[in-house]
C-alpha cells in the first residue's frame, strides 16, 4: 500500500536516475505501476482475510459462531467509520509534521492498524505448530491445488454451497451500490442545487461537485453508522434466535435491499437519496453476519468428524471467490448500463445501475429462501 500512494515520487525518481525527461514515458509507467501494485494488493490481502476467517472457525466452538460472526461484522462497521471520519478529516492540522497528501496519510493510518491488528491476531491465536506434525504435505503444483479445491466443492455440505451460490449472486447486486451509491447521493443534490439556482455561475459549480462529494460521502458515512448499530442490535438479541432462523434472516435483508433499490425511481430529492442508502445499511449488516455464521457453524459442526484442516481453508477459499467473481460482471454490467443510457440522453445511469443490483438480489433471496438451516 505504502508504495502504491508513493509511487509517483517513486517513478519520477528512478527515471529521473537514468537521465530521462519524458513525460509521457513518466505517465505510462506510472499507471502500469500502478496496476501492477493494485494486482499485488489484492493477492497480498487473500491470506490475510482467508487465515483470520479460518482461526475464527477454528479456535471458536460451534455454540460460539454466531456470535463471533457478529462481532466480526461491527468491529469492520467500527472501522469503516473511523475510515470515514479520518477521510473527512483535514489531516495536515493535525498532524503539521506530515507533509504528504490526504490519501498518503490515509494509507499510513490504514498500514499502521492492519500490521497492529494482525500482529495480536498472530499473538492471541493458537495453533498447533505444523513442524512437529507428521509430514504428510506433497509438493504444491497448480494442477493439484485446482484439484483440491475441485474435490473440496463436490464433497462439501450442501449447506456451504447453497451459500457460495447465494453469495455469488448477492454480492454481483451489492457492488454497483458499493461503488455507486456516493456518486448516486451526490448527482442528486447536484440536480437538485441546480434546478434551485439555474443561474449559477461557472466557478461556484466547480464548488458544487466538491459539496456533492462531500454530501455523498456523509451519505456512506450513515450507511456505515446503521450496519453498526445493526450489527449492534443482533449481537444482543443474538441468543434469541435459533440457528434454523438465520435463512429467514438473510432472506428478509436481502428482499429489504431489493426493495431499496427499486425505491430509487420514485426518488427525486438527494434528502431522499441518503435516506434510501441508510436503509440499505441494514441488510448489510445481515449480509456481513449470517453467511459467516452459518459457515462457521457448518465447519464447526465436521470439527469432531476428522474433517481435514486444509479442507477448511478451501472451503473458506472458495466463499472468497464467490464474493470476487461477480466484481468482474458487476463492473461490465455498470459500464453497458452507463454507455446504453448515455446514448439514450439519460443521466441517471446510476440510478439504473442500483435497479440492477436490486433486480440480481432478488435471485439471492429466491435461493436464501430455501436454504436449510
Amino acid at each position: 500500500m505504502l508504495t502504491l500512494v508513493w509511487i509517483v515520487e517513486i517513478t519520477h525518481t528512478l527515471v529521473s536516475m537514468f537521465g530521462s525527461s519524458d513525460i509521457e514515458f513518466q505517465r505510462t509507467l506510472v499507471m502500469i505501476s500502478a496496476a501492477v501494485l493494485i494486482l499485488a494488493l489484492n493477492i497480498a490481502i487473500q491470506p490475510v482475510q482467508l487465515g483470520m476467517r479460518v482461526l475464527m472457525i477454528e479456535n471458536v466452538p460451534k455454540h460460539q459462531q454466531g456470535t463471533v460472526s457478529a462481532c466480526t461484522s461491527y468491529v469492520t462497521g467500527i472501522g469503516s467509520i473511523l475510515g470515514l471520519v479520518a477521510g473527512a478529516t483535514e489531516l495536515s492540522k493535525w498532524l503539521p509534521c506530515f507533509q504528504g497528501t490526504q490519501f498518503q496519510g490515509l494509507t499510513l493510518i490504514a498500514s499502521f492498524a492492519l500490521t497492529i491488528s494482525v500482529m495480536v491476531t498472530c499473538l492471541a491465536a493458537k495453533e498447533e505448530n505444523p513442524r512437529i506434525l507428521p509430514s504428510t504435505v506433497s509438493p504444491i503444483s497448480f494442477s493439484r491445488v485446482l484439484r483440491g479445491l475441485i474435490r473440496t466443492y463436490m464433497t462439501m455440505s450442501n449447506n456451504i454451497k447453497k451459500v457460495c451460490q447465494i453469495q455469488y449472486w448477492a454480492w454481483m447486486g451489492w457492488f454497483p451500490f458499493l461503488y455507486y451509491a456516493t456518486t448516486y447521493v451526490g448527482d442528486l443534490y447536484t440536480m437538485n442545487t441546480l434546478a434551485n439556482y439555474p443561474s449559477m455561475k461557472l466557478q461556484d459549480r466547480r464548488g458544487l461537485h466538491d459539496e456533492s462529494a462531500r454530501v455523498g460521502s456523509f451519505a456512506y458515512l450513515l450507511f456505515s453508522c446503521n450496519t453498526l448499530v445493526t450489527n449492534i442490535m443482533l449481537s444482543i438479541v443474538l441468543s434469541r434466535i435459533s440457528e434454523t432462523s438465520f435463512a429467514r434472516v438473510w432472506t428478509s435483508a436481502h428482499l429489504v435491499f431489493a426493495i431499496c433499490m427499486f425505491l430509487t425511481l420514485f426518488v427525486t430529492r438527494w434528502t431522499g437519496g441518503m435516506v434510501i442508502v441508510t436503509l440499505a445499511g441494514i441488510s448489510w449488516a445481515v449480509t456481513l453476519w449470517v453467511p459467516y455464521a452459518i459457515i462457521g457453524l457448518e465447519l464447526a459442526a465436521q470439527a469432531d468428524d476428522d474433517h481435514d484442516e486444509d479442507q477448511k481453508g478451501s472451503i473458506v477459499s472458495l466463499h472468497n471467490v464467490a464474493l470476487s467473481a461477480p466484481q468482474i460482471l458487476a463492473a461490465l454490467l455498470g459500464s453497458a448500463i452507463f454507455w446504453i443510457y448515455q446514448q439514450m440522453g439519460s443521466n441517471d445511469g446510476v440510478g439504473w445501475a442500483l435497479r440492477a443490483g436490486g433486480c440480481i438480489v432478488l435471485v439471492a433471496t429466491y435461493l436464501a429462501s430455501r436454504l436449510d438451516t
